[in-house]
């Protein structure tokens, strides 16, 4: 069966969930999902949803860092009808992956930015924090003797 995104090229810079887990609806619906991680990978590669996050997509590591794979980044970026970041963006204005920047050659590039926590206020300092208490809340903690009661101060 076609899926309603067939043909269409998505680029996937994100990881975590937020972002991996956008892009897995668009490839679940048939679009090409490429996911570029760096060299490192993805932060959340040995958690159990990674698989599940990730599925349907082929895989990249870049280093944007490196003038040649910012150059094959860019060569993605090119032949992508979709981008997906979440990237700071200070990081992306130095690189020039902005939307602005990216989009003033092609005005078609549909351009996501995803940033993981709140770029503004009080929140931006509590980052890590917060996806400690979000997992936990999500696992099946209940069944390792924590009970479901347990406050985690989200």
């Amino acid at each position: 069966m076609d899926g309603a995104y067939d043909g269409i090229r998505v680029l996937d810079c994100t990881e975590g969930i937020a972002g991996p887990t956008a892009t897995m609806h668009l490839a679940d619906f048939g679009a090409d999902v490429l996911k570029v991680e760096t060299p490192a990978g993805d932060r959340l590669r040995d958690e159990p949803g990674y698989l599940c996050w990730n599925r349907n997509k082929r895989f990249s590591r870049l280093d944007a860092g490196d003038y040649r794979d910012l150059s094959e980044l860019r060569r993605l970026i090119a032949v992508a009808d979709a981008v997906v970041f979440d990237w700071p963006a200070a990081e992306l204005d130095r690189l020039g992956l902005d939307a602005t920047s990216l989009r003033a050659g092609r005005p078609e590039l549909t351009y996501a930015w995803m940033p993981p926590y709140s770029q503004r206020g009080s929140c931006r300092r509590h980052r890590m924090a917060v996806f400690g208490g979000i997992s936990a809340a999500s696992s099946d903690l209940g069944h390792q003797g924590c009970t479901r009661s347990a406050s985690f101060g989200i």
